[in-house]
């Protein structure tokens, strides 16, 4: 069934569009996931893939990937462990929850991941490595578009005092899973995110997708997406995202010198540019910054 089935390839790759976006009160009835917007339609996409699959009756499960066994081993280790320590989670109670229900929840979750993961493994073979990357790399790029503009209303309203941006930064709760929240002490931001740290995650995931950019494209705008997603990081707050997305910048300079020529007059151009505006943040802005 051709047209099942991209059914739940499309609604999946609309999952992926809404990983980051995730600023609203959630759904308490999806438990660990109540947050996660893209579980939604994880979800969606599972229950329209187990319907195909069970007419197929042939599901792909890569047992033979030597990863995959070892994730497999350490879940088997978990059941075995808390077995080993039932009576210490039996007695643990923490925030109102017995350690026993805060296993099986957990536990619950682990599975459904597993299934999602699963069920990424059959979409993703329906397609060769080239067409999948420049597929994915797309969903994330428009998903970080919508997620920049956020952010960047926001690095405007909250650090530049441009309250008249108010107005228009609202206009986001007609967005979904979005509820609008602009915090003027803890002076970071989450864009679409409900906290910074999720922004950050955000981030660094799909870093290397931003820098690759650099590589593929021609034109001039072939900088602008790595410059965004550094001066996002920043602003986000997160020095662990800072420190990860720099060594992931680093170790794409290390592959891009290797390769070609050409690719090290474009990475040295894009150096140049970043550090001229490093430096004009510092000027204009230093004392802010440092004091921070």
């Amino acid at each position: 069934m051709k047209s099942l089935k991209h059914t739940y390839i499309f609604i999946f790759f609309i999952g992926i569009f809404f990983i980051p976006i995730n600023s609203y009160e959630g759904i308490p009835l999806l438990g660990e996931f109540r947050f996660d917007s893209s579980i939604i339609f994880f979800f969606i996409s599972s229950l329209f893939f187990t319907i195909d699959y069970t007419i197929k009756g042939k599901v792909k499960i890569p047992f033979k990937n030597l990863y995959f066994q070892i994730f497999l081993v350490f879940v088997i280790w978990i059941i075995i462990s808390t077995f080993l320590n039932y009576n210490s989670i039996e007695k643990s109670y923490f925030k109102k929850t017995s350690g026993i229900n805060r296993f099986i929840r957990q536990f619950v979750a682990l599975l459904i991941l597993i299934y999602i993961f699963i069920l990424s493994y059959n979409i993703f073979t329906n397609f060769n490595l080239k067409i999948l990357f420049f597929k994915l790399r797309k969903i994330f790029f428009i998903s970080f578009i919508v997620v920049s503009i956020y952010g960047f209303l926001e690095i405007l309203i909250i650090y530049f005092h441009i309250s008249i941006l108010e107005k228009v930064i609202y206009l986001f709760n007609y967005f979904p899973f979005t509820n609008v929240y602009l915090d003027y002490n803890f002076k970071r931001i989450s864009s679409l995110s409900m906290e910074p740290p999720f922004l950050a995650m955000f981030l660094i995931t799909i870093a290397g997708w931003i820098f690759s950019y650099i590589l593929t494209n021609k034109s001039f705008n072939k900088y602008i997406p790595s410059i965004v997603l550094f001066i996002l990081t920043f602003f986000s707050g997160s020095r662990t995202a800072l420190i990860v997305i720099s060594i992931q910048f680093l170790v794409f300079l290390v592959f891009a010198f290797r390769v070609s020529n050409i690719y090290k007059k474009k990475i040295k151009r894009f150096l140049l540019i970043i550090g001229a505006i490093v430096l004009l943040i510092f000027i204009f802005n230093g004392e802010k910054f440092v004091k921070k």
